[in-house]
């Protein structure tokens, strides 16, 4: 690594800040989320990234050690998966104009603490505003959820309703901060929730017009429902800006999709990627798949089919793993189910390979097939079908709430997981 930099540094916490809808502020979205290092709506950022926590965490990374707050990423790598840490690594390193890496310590003292911002990504989540609840989700990213949480779990106040702990009077400092301090190819990450739904969003990219901030990179991860708030389409805005990166997320085809995103539809989402292409030409646009129990075979011909088709513009596939809730990991499938899904993956591999024309447009750097390599290594990181019971005890609870089947719209995967639980029982 850059500098010589320890085996176990972590450039995100030096170059990201990310907020929670309820103001819990840490550096990025896989950080402990039980384990803030401070609350936007208490203290302003600024505060909050030079504060004892903050720093003691970047002295921690000086000292080559293992922050328990950044254990997914540990998981991951122990599992051979290319982890979000080492991604990061990889992309301040050499996929921005600037070796962000290079210099990192420069303005950094013994105690971890920094005498001068430079974010390379600003990731602000302001609240939990969503139109959908998708399995792998919950209320505290999605207001759609919280009836069903109800119904799950019981009441729960902390989770009632909208969720926003940014209504501060330093928001607005905050932002305008952080804007003019941002690496002139930084990127502002926009998530949720559901973005396109949060004024907040469309107040910041006024901001950044207002400072002629247009060659920043704009990144979302957007559900592809909607195209704006009130009278403001998001692409009369983002087609002012030179650097637009969009993610769509979609876990699988068609039916099967909308079952595990509640509140997808498939037409209208390629209708939107469609509008997307034509509206922001200079655009990238690439899919984002969450990759759980429920799609680990749909996820497979999902991939082929964005390729096939173009779904995606100079974007790609993006996998990632299901950690939370635990009973939707592909962990739990059954050792006949992993050796088919690590089998059909190869497969898929071998197709992506031997079909590298449809790779050049939407994957140059054929990122996709690491992420299908990362897929086959966590499911089969560790052995948890002993705890199957538990997918099918919350998920039919689930379906129940929602007038829904899992065994009507997965019926091949219901069988083999069935197939598996009766014989267990029997043993």
């Amino acid at each position: 690594m850059t500098n010589n930099l320890p085996e176990n540094f972590c450039s995100v916490a030096w170059l990201q800040i990310h907020s929670e809808p309820d103001g819990d502020v840490s550096p990025c979205c896989y950080f402990d989320i039980k384990k803030p290092l401070g609350n936007w709506g208490k203290e302003e950022l600024i505060t909050i990234y030079n504060n004892e926590q903050w720093n003691q965490l970047r002295k921690d990374f000086m000292d080559n050690k293992r922050p328990v707050q950044c254990t997914k990423c540990w998981k991951e790598e122990d599992a051979n998966v290319t982890s979000m840490r080492q991604r990061f690594n990889q992309k301040y390193q050499t996929d921005t104009d600037t070796d962000l890496l290079a210099t990192i310590l420069d303005d950094t003292n013994s105690d971890g603490s920094v005498n001068k911002v430079k974010l390379g990504t600003i990731d602000l989540t302001f609240n939990n505003l969503c139109n959908f609840s998708c399995r792998s989700c919950g209320p505290y990213l999605s207001t759609n959820w919280y009836s069903d949480s109800i119904k799950l779990n019981g009441p729960n106040p902390r989770l009632s309703g909208v969720i926003d702990a940014t209504i501060a009077q330093h928001r607005q400092s905050d932002l305008e901060y952080l804007i003019d301090g941002i690496a002139e190819d930084g990127e502002i990450h926009f998530s949720g929730g559901e973005p396109l739904m949060q004024k907040e969003h469309y107040e910041i990219l006024k901001l950044l017009l207002a400072k002629n901030k247009t060659k920043v990179r704009i990144r979302y991860n957007t559900n592809l429902s909607i195209q704006g708030l009130g009278d403001q389409n998001v692409f009369d805005l983002l087609e002012k800006f030179d650097n637009v990166y969009i993610l769509g997320s979609i876990d699988a085809i068609g039916k099967q999709g909308e079952y595990i995103r509640k509140g997808f539809d498939w037409e209208l989402a390629l209708d939107w990627l469609t509008t997307a292409k034509k509206r922001l030409p200079k655009s990238g646009i690439g899919i984002s798949t969450v990759y759980s129990l429920l799609n680990c075979y749909a996820a497979i011909d999902l991939c082929k089919y964005v390729f096939e088709n173009r779904l995606a513009k100079n974007g790609g596939y993006h996998l990632n793993m299901v950690h939370a809730p635990s009973y939707y990991r592909t962990c739990l499938l059954p050792k006949h189910v992993k050796e088919d899904v690590t089998a059909k993956i190869n497969e898929l591999i071998a197709w992506l390979e031997a079909n590298e024309d449809l790779l050049l447009d939407l994957d140059p750097s054929k990122m996709v097939i690491g992420h299908w390599q990362n897929a086959i290594n966590f499911m089969n990181s560790s052995d948890e079908s002993s705890t199957l019971s538990n997918f099918f005890t919350v998920n039919k609870k689930l379906d129940a709430i929602r007038d829904e089947s899992f065994e009507e719209v997965f019926p091949e995967l219901f069988a083999s997981l069935n197939t598996a639980i009766e014989k267990k029982d029997t043993q």
